[in-house]
């Protein structure tokens, strides 16, 4: 599942899981459970025209989508996505792709989430602005610094991943070859010192036996 397959942080993880859930605590939420009282504004920071359910401030709001929009067609996409957030984690955890993009792939909607999210909480909080050229390179740069924390053999900038997406994700597949190979020899180093061990006891409790064993005149 595309929430928990991927490189991003457990928090944002944990995010993920809360938008399929639809548990942000988005203002209308806290509204429906008491939290905030009913005269409270709920209307949508980016907008202004909505209420703030998750669907609405993660995915349809005309801001968001648009952000949608152009972090796909980063990737060379145009498509119709869900309208939903639960309907748009389902659809890209089966989207098919090619292996030396897909790496990159699971993280872009848990980037473009929490980035959004975070830009929600810095309007709302701070008295910042709706900025969506800001927006879309911070969700880029997320990818980048995501991926490059998994793999830390990755030989590609930040500026390659946002400015040069294909190349990088060759890149990205070849890191992670390395990072499986070098697993893969770890684990038969640690077997072949097991069986070594295994092998100095056997060796050592037959010394003993020949030790003890009375000698016949």
């Amino acid at each position: 599942m595309v929430v928990w397959n991927n490189c991003a942080p457990p928090k944002v993880k944990f995010f993920g899981w809360l938008t399929w859930q639809g548990k942000v605590k988005t203002s209308s939420f806290l509204r429906r459970i008491g939290i905030l009282a009913a005269f409270a504004n709920v209307g949508c920071v980016f907008c202004q025209n909505e209420k703030e359910p998750v669907n609405h401030i993660l995915l349809s709001c005309p801001f968001v989508w648009l952000l949608w929009s152009k972090i796909m067609k980063w990737w060379g996409f145009q498509r119709v996505m869900p309208n939903l957030v639960e309907g748009l984690l389902q659809w890209w955890s089966f989207y098919k792709m090619k292996k030396t993009e897909k790496l990159l792939w699971m993280v872009v909607p848990l980037a473009v989430l929490w980035s959004t999210w975070k830009h929600r909480n810095d309007c709302v909080f701070n008295g910042s602005q709706p900025n969506f050229e800001e927006l879309c390179e911070v969700v880029k740069a997320r990818i980048a610094l995501w991926a490059q924390s998994f793999l830390t053999k990755l030989e590609f900038s930040i500026n390659d991943i946002v400015f040069n997406l294909p190349q990088a994700a060759v890149g990205v597949l070849a890191a992670a070859r390395c990072l499986v190979i070098g697993c893969l020899a770890m684990g038969l180093f640690v077997v072949q010192l097991m069986g070594l061990i295994v092998v100095q006891q056997k060796c050592l409790g037959h010394n003993l036996v020949m030790q003890q064993q009375p000698v016949v005149a």
